[in-house]
């Protein structure tokens, strides 16, 4: 493997959740933009990260927070047996954002050091949804993201995390698309319902999601779209278009880009006695 990688990462940016466990050698070197949010956890040995702010080591049960669209840079020092790490990559729920706000040391990258309790609680939930996420079963993504989600409460309970910022106006828009599933909201109306221009809109919603607002009301309506195919035995085309997808073309196109697969291969793959394979990267570099 080339120590060297310098890698973009959004590839992670086509999936809506990921989970892995790595082991990388000494030497070994990343770099890349991360297309989602990040936790990760080290489980042993040790890594480097670049920031703004200068250079940060991470070693055994300390935690990473990378929001997304954030560079993120990192090495695993000469001399060490190895970095071995255990990390999810996800688009949050609404509700995870106020568990977000951690104090970051240089923009979008946030290093924790967790007491022994909790940082035995992180990577226990953490290593779950790993175990969740690339084992068998239609919920296997469903339930790798309730250990995702009590990963976080654990840190957010714990490692003081500032004062809650997230603007009313974009909380009123996050509950206003989740009831608008059913049709695409254009842009100018969200900023109209928020009294802002259009510009000023999608820059603050970025800021506080990590995310374009079409991109996040894209993603709503297609992990609607993965609830149907588990739950219900709908055809593909009445799901997209009840979803507001009149392009059946269009909708399995934008689903495999977020996926991986076409909905019909993801609603076989997850069939009773089915395992999914899921498309998830060997290193972080690659």
């Amino acid at each position: 493997m080339d120590p060297q990688v310098d890698a973009h990462m959004d590839t992670y940016a086509d999936n809506h959740y990921l989970s892995a466990r790595s082991l990388y050698p000494a030497g070994m070197h990343a770099r890349g933009i991360v297309g989602g949010w990040v936790l990760g956890m080290t489980l042993s040995g040790r890594v480097q990260y670049r920031t703004p702010a200068g250079m940060v080591e991470s070693r055994r049960g300390e935690v990473v927070l990378f929001r997304a669209g954030t560079m993120v840079e990192w090495t695993v020092p000469e001399g060490v047996a190895g970095w071995a790490c255990v990390y999810s990559i996800f688009l949050p729920r609404p509700h995870w954002m106020p568990w977000l706000n951690f104090r970051e040391s240089s923009p979008g990258h946030v290093f924790l050091r967790p007491s022994r309790g909790v940082a035995a609680t992180v990577r226990e939930n953490l290593m779950r949804a790993h175990r969740r996420f690339n084992g068998p079963g239609g919920l296997a993504a469903d339930f790798a993201r309730i250990a995702l989600e009590q990963a976080l409460l654990a840190l957010w309970s714990e490692c003081a995390p500032i004062e809650i910022t997230i603007d009313p106006r974009i909380t009123a828009t996050v509950d206003f698309l989740n009831t608008t599933l059913s049709r695409p909201v254009k842009l100018e109306q969200m900023a109209g319902r928020c009294g802002m221009s259009r510009s000023h809109f999608a820059a603050l919603f970025k800021r506080q999601m990590g995310i374009s607002p079409n991109r996040f009301q894209e993603r709503l309506r297609l992990e609607r779209a993965m609830q149907m195919l588990h739950l219900t035995v709908d055809p593909v085309g009445s799901i997209a278009r009840s979803l507001g997808f009149h392009d059946a073309q269009y909708f399995c196109n934008r689903f495999r880009r977020l996926v991986g697969d076409t909905p019909r291969r993801y609603r076989s793959k997850r069939l009773p006695g089915r395992v999914p394979s899921a498309r998830i990267p060997t290193s972080m570099g690659s």
